[in-house]
């Protein structure tokens, strides 16, 4: 674990409340400590010391203590608050604007992105196609219900926040030291979906077991061509003599992307996804019998429902209905209701579930008497002030299914460097596209057929 900053005139903030949560299938509320640690700093940068521990132990390579199945049902008993600095990834950030950096360090490009820590990194071409081939791989391989024994620690939505999620890591361990559960957008809106894809992929290849990633919305061709990933690819890697630019390498991307699982069994207990539920699910089976590569999701499907549902907070409403909140002329995935939730838990013998895909002001919400927690992992996403920027959060989940909610507050110059950042990004996408002619899509086509060939 990281050596975490404590002011030490705030001993103030260090006191344990007593709260009030519900616990998963309870209308009953439960005890919860809420502890305030907001005088603690959370650092996305390691010491160099720490960072030579952490490379140390990656060499290690022991294998976590596994518990298949929790013997109790999941129960939320703590919700710790942390701060943290308002430094965020953006090219500013670094002065290694060439491949000088990567020349000069030893190792694989996992170790080259420890040692970088939470800044942009200086991708060669040819060494993150080779990750994303070797990774699309290895999730291709992967069931599409991933099932996950204890303890872990799960994520909601990381949106290309890259050194948050080095926070999130130095806070919770690395996936050498704890097992990891992603539950998808990882890319899109935040400026750094390379290095956020990169760094996970590089961790999967290196540790199988012990890290694991469901495909979210964003995590789709016409979802992140229509925001920022595809952009920010194509920007980062321009045009040369060699064709090895941004349009040739977004194909990767994508083929990764199709890959992905699309739900993860938790303990036995938990069922998590990055949307939500629909009336196509009704047995586990019915998600381990979904097919990829996946290009897209058709609607009324159930792999469209996993990851693009919400929850349904009218208060009179019940069952399923479609999601015109989220595309106003068709609908795409459901609206589901506090009894479908629940009536779920109990057809497929499961406690709660867990999903992403929406961001809540503390980072974490109930629905359906606590039978669902929506997560959200990319702090200062939203808000303009300190009253309504949003809180990340995460979930450390025990061997006993004990919940511990661990939230990172950021300020409100954290939110406006963010703002500051994705403005800068979108003004120097236009010069680019002014200055650049687009090539025929014909070549694009042709390297997108020879790249998916690999995965048929």
């Amino acid at each position: 674990m990281v050596t975490l900053q404590t002011f030490a005139d705030d001993t103030d903030n260090n006191e344990d409340v007593p709260g009030m949560i519900c616990t998963p299938g309870q209308k009953s509320s439960t005890k919860v400590i809420h502890s305030d640690r907001t005088d603690t700093i959370v650092p996305a940068q390691l010491t160099l010391l720490e960072q030579k521990t952490l490379l140390r132990t990656m060499k290690q390579n022991s294998r976590l203590k596994a518990t298949l199945k929790g013997k109790k049902p999941p129960k939320i008993t703590r919700v710790i608050t942390y701060a943290t600095s308002d430094d965020i990834t953006n090219a500013d950030c670094s002065a290694r604007d060439d491949n000088a950096f990567s020349e000069k360090v030893d190792g694989d490009l996992l170790t080259k992105l420890i040692k970088n820590g939470p800044k942009q990194f200086s991708f060669k071409f040819e060494e993150i196609r080779e990750i994303l081939l070797q990774g699309a791989q290895i999730f291709l391989e992967e069931p599409t219900l991933l099932e996950v024994p204890l303890p872990c620690v799960v994520y909601g939505d990381i949106h290309g926040q890259y050194s948050d999620l080095h926070r999130w890591f130095n806070l919770n361990g690395w996936p050498s030291q704890v097992r990891s559960v992603f539950l998808g957008d990882f890319v899109d809106r935040g400026s750094h979906g390379i290095e956020v894809v990169a760094l996970l992929t590089a961790l999967k290849i290196r540790f199988p077991k012990n890290i694991f990633l469901c495909r979210g919305n964003h995590e789709e061709e016409s979802l992140n061509r229509a925001y920022s990933f595809y952009e920010e690819v194509c920007a980062r890697f321009s045009g040369n003599l060699d064709g090895k630019d941004g349009r040739a390498l977004y194909p990767y991307f994508r083929i990764l992307f199709n890959n992905l699982p699309l739900a993860v069994l938790i303990g036995g207990r938990i069922l998590g996804m990055h949307g939500g539920i629909g009336p196509r699910l009704t047995s586990l089976q019915a998600i381990r019998e979904i097919r990829r590569p996946l290009q897209e999701f058709e609607v009324g499907s159930l792999q469209c429902d996993l990851v693009w549902s919400d929850p349904d907070t009218s208060p009179d409403r019940t069952g399923f209905r479609s999601n015109f909140e989220r595309e106003p002329l068709y609908g795409i995935g459901q609206l589901f209701a506090s009894d479908t939730v629940q009536n779920l838990c109990n057809t497929l013998g499961i406690d709660m579930l867990i999903r992403g895909h929406q961001a809540p002001l503390h980072g974490y919400a109930l629905f359906s008497n606590g039978c669902m927690l929506t997560l959200f992992s990319a702090p200062g996403y939203k808000g303009t002030s300190n009253s309504d920027i949003n809180i990340g959060a995460s979930l450390e989940i025990s061997t006993s299914m004990n919940i511990t909610i661990k939230q990172i507050q950021v300020t409100e110059k954290f939110r406006q460097k963010r703002i500051a950042d994705i403005e800068q990004r979108k003004k120097a996408n236009v010069i680019r596209e002014l200055s650049q002619p687009r090539p025929l899509l014909k070549s694009n086509e042709s390297i997108s057929q020879s790249t998916s060939s690999l995965f048929r």
